[in-house]
């Protein structure tokens, strides 16, 4: 797949041979529209690269990759909780536990979740974390 969307020969005509593995694959992604990191992989098969060259800038795209998983990602469960049921039942629902008026399988039933989950409702309700 990578062969049809990089051709060899217009990646032999658009690579910068004095420019960095890093400047080149910047450059090339958005005109070829692939990531950097079939740019490298074709630049290597095509001996335009070293194997070092390769490796290293793979290995430092991967350790991105991991950071932005990290650093951004879905909202917690508990968040997704109360926009599933909305703000006010979940809070109802869990005052009503708190106060004895429903057991806690039957508020879990409501919210579908497990008992658990409701005890970490009610916990972040009343401010405890």
């Amino acid at each position: 797949a990578a062969e049809l969307l990089v051709p060899s020969g217009e990646l032999l005509s658009a690579w910068a041979p004095h420019t960095s593995i890093d400047d080149n694959c910047n450059e090339l992604r958005s005109r070829f529209k692939v990531s950097g990191m079939v740019i490298a992989r074709r630049a290597f098969d095509a001996g335009l690269v070293s194997r070092a060259a390769y490796r290293a800038y793979m290995t430092e795209q991967m350790k991105l990759a991991r950071s932005r998983v990290k650093s951004s990602g879905a909202p917690a469960f508990i968040t997704m909780v109360k926009a599933r049921n909305s703000a006010m039942v979940t809070e109802m629902v869990t005052r009503a536990v708190r106060g004895g008026e429903l057991l806690w399988r039957e508020a879990a039933q409501l919210l579908g979740v497990t008992p658990k989950i409701v005890g970490q409702l009610a916990d972040q309700q009343r401010g405890v974390t």
